[in-house]
């Protein structure tokens, strides 16, 4: 019982895990997205647009 414990992660706890790595992933996408706006606004002086934050 307790070899099984040891050998076999807790689900949750790898689920909790996975889920923190894609919300840390999609906000490093979403900042990514941000400043390439930041940068192609400053070029083409475009208007500032959120739709990088659609799925969020």
């Amino acid at each position: 019982m307790l070899h099984n414990k040891i050998r076999m992660p807790d689900p949750r706890r790898a689920r909790a895990e996975s889920t923190e790595r894609d919300v840390r992933g999609k906000i490093k996408l979403l900042m990514q997205i941000d400043s390439e706006k930041q940068v192609a606004s400053a070029v083409h002086g475009w208007p500032q647009c959120s739709e990088g934050r659609k799925f969020d």
